[in-house]
């Protein structure tokens, strides 16, 4: 009869852990939910900017055609409207610099993601 009463003492002793693993791996899958689709467009508008700063050494662009060209794209990837855009050429160089703040909403929280991208091309 010990035995049975030892069974009955340990059952269910794993519910607390298995649900708090649980938890915390919804938790986790819902802030990658969350953040996933912002991070693809950071690296996109990243990869857009480095190739605006060498097509504007190559085709020696203006630094209003080139800020043109990333606010337009920024519109597109749905980068917020309040992103600072610097364009500066000096001789054959062109850098540019583009900050802005990222609100990735949680239930109970809102993070402010600071993002800062640059690109600088000197030319041949």
């Amino acid at each position: 009869m010990s035995v049975r009463n030892n069974r009955s003492r340990e059952r269910g002793e794993g519910r607390l852990g298995f649900l708090f693993a649980l938890f915390v791996v919804v938790a986790v899958g819902y802030f990658v939910a969350k953040s996933a689709p912002l991070y693809i467009h950071k690296v996109q508008f990243q990869d857009e900017v480095s190739e605006a700063v060498r097509m504007a050494v190559l085709r020696n662009l203006s630094e209003g055609d080139v800020r043109s060209r990333l606010t337009t794209k920024a519109f597109e990837l749905e980068i917020p409207r309040d992103a600072k855009i610097e364009v500066k050429r000096a001789g054959k160089t062109v850098t540019a610099r583009v900050t802005y703040t990222q609100d990735i909403t949680l239930p109970f929280y809102t993070y402010n993601w600071p993002v800062d991208i640059q690109a600088k091309e000197t030319g041949f």
